[in-house]
């Protein structure tokens, strides 16, 4: 087992990279960094501090402004108890661009700081990309990323998608977030969080807090699951004061595509308080659904798998310019979903037939395809 303790500094234009008692000399800034890491091969980052106005953390030319990780064959990775300030990459996460590959782990832990960071083009040189803080992409089973123990976000940025966070799983990739507060973030797409769920992956989300996020669609988070892919809103989520400036889901949008896999997005514990869906006149789909929750998608909906179900939702003071205050539906099989189980128990999480307002939910049988054609 070798334990690669990296100790980073910037010495003109040379990277000292310590693995044990081996010294690797990269020449190239800390923010050109490609770190390869295999199996048997454990890194560390702990209790450092790395400051973008120093250009100890910026990529103008590719991914990751602290360094763009790839871990392959049983490779672990770790950050700890660090802080990172205004770091900076062209495309994929702002400090971290991350990719973990059969069977490897990387891990978050403790009171790590991520602020000011970003990525700054609008579009990806892949299809998918952004990550103000971090890009990561999990593939092949027992591949995971995973955050916890108390980790902060605060006014980090992506010109593309998920201001904080850009979360790729696939082919049974797994992502654990437990205990974290991402605030004052932004993003075209994913205000704090983009996440796409593929084959049988699965993302868990745990003891976080969103607040003050803003992007055009999915204030706090925007969640893409498809064939078979799953995202849980699990223990103690809160999305709070969340804003889709210039469409729709003011605290969540969900794009579910149920051809050919059923997919799972569950609800069990989350508050979305104040959020807002905002009408913008200039687009020709239409904007300021769902103040809450935008839930869309394709293909038919099976209810009999309750893989949808938000039992645990409990939504407070959300406002849209247009229709559903808290929570606007658009899949061909809304009604049934509606119907399954006992007076909507699967749909309306605190909903109250009596007390609730009427503008509070609202659903409608067509597809997103069709929705966005509408007027």
């Amino acid at each position: 087992m070798i334990l690669a303790r990296e100790t980073c500094r910037q010495r003109s234009s040379t990277l000292l990279v310590y693995f044990g008692s081996t010294m690797l000399i990269m020449m190239f800034y800390i923010a050109s960094s490609y770190v390869n890491i295999t199996e048997d091969v454990i890194q560390n980052i702990t209790g450092d501090t790395f400051v973008g106005d120093r250009l100890e953390c910026k990529n103008n030319e590719g991914n990751g402004g602290v360094a763009n990780y790839y871990l392959t064959d049983g490779g672990y990775a770790s950050v700890r108890q660090s802080t990172f300030t205004k770091c900076e990459s062209r495309y994929n996460g702002g400090a971290f661009s991350i990719s973990i590959n059969f069977g490897s782990i990387f891990e978050l832990i403790g009171l790590c700081y991520f602020q000011e960071c970003k990525s700054t083009s609008s579009t990806s040189p892949g299809s998918f990309g952004g990550g103000g803080a971090i890009y990561a992409s999990i593939i092949q089973p027992n591949s995971k990323f995973i955050i916890k123990d108390g980790v902060i976000f605060e006014y980090c940025s992506s010109h593309y998608q998920g201001g904080c966070l850009y979360l790729l799983a696939d082919l049974d990739g797994y992502v654990d977030i437990n205990n974290a507060s991402l605030s004052y973030c932004s993003a075209n797409e994913g205000g704090a969080i983009y996440s796409y769920s593929g084959i049988r992956s699965k993302q868990v989300l745990n003891k976080i807090r969103i607040e003050n996020c803003e992007s055009k669609s999915g204030g706090g988070l925007f969640a893409d699951i498809r064939i078979g892919g799953s995202v849980i809103l699990d223990e103690q989520c809160e999305i709070i004061n969340c804003s889709g400036s210039e469409g729709n889901g003011g605290g969540i949008y969900a794009n579910i595509n149920f051809t050919p896999q059923q997919c799972i997005f569950k609800i069990n514990d989350a508050i979305i308080q104040y959020c807002k869906a905002r009408f913008n006149s200039s687009l020709v789909y239409p904007t300021g659904y769902g103040g809450g929750l935008f839930i869309c998608g394709s293909g038919n909906y099976n209810a009999s798998t309750n893989y949808l179900d938000f039992h645990g939702l409990k939504i407070f003071n959300n406002s849209a310019d247009n229709k559903g205050q808290s929570m606007y539906i658009a899949i061909p099989k809304v009604a049934e979903w509606c119907q399954s189980g006992i007076l909507g128990e699967y749909v309306k999480g605190n909903y109250n037939n009596k007390n609730s307002s009427l503008d509070d939910l609202y659903g409608i049988p067509i597809d997103l395809t069709q929705f966005n054609a509408s007027s």
